[in-house]
């Protein structure tokens, strides 16, 4: 018996460390996406102030042909 419960208990280290191999590449995966992800936030953020400001420039333009004056 003994001979049975070593073979169950190699089994279970052996599933256990599978397990926890596949969570810490899961992990990694997951923190890597997020890192992508955070990113390509930072970079979308960084060009909203020249959008802005390309889009008040286009709207000025547009204001300017259409002959309406800011007051």
């Amino acid at each position: 018996m003994p001979a049975t419960h070593d073979s169950h208990r190699a089994e279970k280290d052996e599933l256990l460390a599978a397990l926890a191999s596949a969570l810490r590449e899961a992990n990694a995966e997951a923190s890597a996406a997020l890192d992508r992800a955070l990113t390509n936030i930072a970079a979308r953020e960084a060009e909203w102030p020249a959008r802005e400001q390309r889009a008040i420039e286009a709207g000025r333009a547009l204001a300017a042909s259409l002959g309406i004056v800011r007051r």
